[in-house]
């Protein structure tokens, strides 16, 4: 491999690990948010986030076709749909902040 070649593969790869630590330092702090928030307001992200997911749902099934080259549309499409209808419902009534469940019988 040529050296210049060799320069840009190296200069990609570098800005490609620079923007990895970007965005886990990113997502750390959100996560630093994102824990002291109670019950309510994880209910209602994760509501936001199905009806996000369901506006979305054709756009997002086309680019997972375009970038991946597998499968169809239609598929996909109906597999986000399941995915945003079926996950939230299941989620829903269940405690996922604070202590989960105590077995006391089990100390």
């Amino acid at each position: 491999m040529a050296q210049g070649t060799q320069d840009r593969v190296t200069d990609r790869d570098l800005v490609s690990i620079q923007e990895v630590r970007t965005k886990v330092d990113k997502a750390y702090a959100a996560w630093l948010k994102y824990r002291s928030f109670g019950q309510e307001r994880i209910d209602a992200i994760v509501e936001h986030m199905a009806e996000t997911a369901r506006a979305h749902a054709q756009r997002l099934a086309e680019m997972a076709v375009e970038e991946t080259g597998y499968g169809n549309a239609r598929d996909k499409l109906a597999k986000n749909l399941l995915c945003a209808d079926l996950l939230p419902r299941r989620l829903r009534g269940m405690k996922t902040v604070g202590i989960l469940r105590e077995l006391p019988e089990e100390r």
